[in-house]
């Protein structure tokens, strides 16, 4: 046995060497405090001494085996994540851990267990999303049942997300917004009202990287949900700043002395926060779950400005960038 007040993980399993080396193995693999124990009676106190999020079960135990195990450490915090480990011989009790709520049941052999430490982080940013979204799903829907007429529910939920970018533009959103030719000039007297530009549930956009299956409607209705919870979450990034009114002068002009420059053009595109979203996938027949990714893009009030020269063997340049903030 050893305890480490900071650990997210309890590797549990009757064979002392084994839990030891690979709890430290685990440890390295996917960067979370991983512990370990050799009996129930220390599985489960060092589950209450410990902010566990994941626990990790060998099935043949004695005198509790895996699945009994499972029931125990639910009642004291439902919100865990399960992983049942068995061997090749015990290959029924994968069935038996699916069925009455492990999230995985793996084989201990390859290539089951390779898939392990990806798994241990899948479950441990759905835990911790818990205390931002909740147990409600994010976005439901109906299945119909084929032959047997059944109307099946397949529910949504957010297991986590991470930003990607904080400031991202789509190259093929700019906007020219004035230009001029050789030899004029011209001023710019601009005002962006920031709380018109940036209609937030307008403008959230997601991009899957998967099929989620959904009809226009659906995806109307799920997008919107996502958005509401991101606004939620990123609320204080952006709700002052949504109440200014930016001003600013721009001046565009070329110096009839230069010869290969036809014109100036000013353009500019709002900006994004670019987040990967995390779904579970849960169908309410068969209790199959799935893991989906999506992107979604958060409008942020940033206005990103260039201004680009257009010369006369056809070729452009940007000659000047920045962005204006809220």
């Amino acid at each position: 046995m050893n305890n480490r007040s900071n650990a997210h993980v309890l590797l549990v399993d009757d064979n002392e060497d084994f839990a030891r080396e690979y709890a430290e193995t685990l440890q390295n693999q996917c960067g979370a405090t991983v512990i370990y124990a050799a009996s129930s009676d220390n599985a489960i106190k060092m589950f209450k001494n410990n902010s566990i999020k994941v626990v990790i079960l060998d099935q043949k135990m004695d005198p509790i085996k895996g699945t009994e195990m499972f029931k125990i450490l639910k009642k004291i915090d439902p919100k865990v994540g399960t992983i049942l480990l068995t061997t090749e011989a015990e290959r029924r009790d994968l069935t038996e851990a699916t069925n009455i709520g492990f999230d995985y049941a793996l084989l201990k052999e390859e290539p089951d267990i390779e898939s392990l430490p990806i798994k241990i982080l899948l479950l441990i940013m759905r835990y911790n999303s818990y205390a931002l979204i909740g147990n409600e799903p994010l976005f439901y829907k109906h299945k119909s049942g084929g032959l047997l007429r059944r109307n099946d529910i397949v529910e949504y939920f957010i297991m986590g997300y991470e930003t990607l970018d904080e400031s991202y533009v789509f190259p093929d959103s700019w906007i020219t917004r004035n230009f001029i030719e050789k030899g004029t000039t011209l001023t710019l007297e601009e005002e962006l009202n920031i709380e018109k530009e940036f209609n937030f549930k307008d403008s959230f956009k997601i991009i899957s990287e998967n099929n989620l299956g959904f009809s226009i409607d659906e995806t109307i209705k799920f997008t919107s949900n996502l958005a509401l919870k991101m606004e939620h979450d990123f609320e204080s990034t952006y709700t002052e700043s949504l109440k200014k009114v930016m001003k600013r002068k721009v001046q565009l002009d070329i110096d009839s002395s230069i010869t290969n420059i036809l014109s100036r053009v000013y353009e500019y595109t709002k900006v994004f926060r670019m987040v990967k979203v995390f779904l579970k996938k849960i169908c309410s027949c068969c209790q199959g779950s799935s893991i989906d990714a999506i992107t979604a893009f958060l409008p942020v009030p940033i206005v990103r400005y260039r201004i680009r020269e257009y010369y006369d063997d056809g070729t452009n340049k940007e000659r000047e960038s920045g962005e204006i903030r809220g």
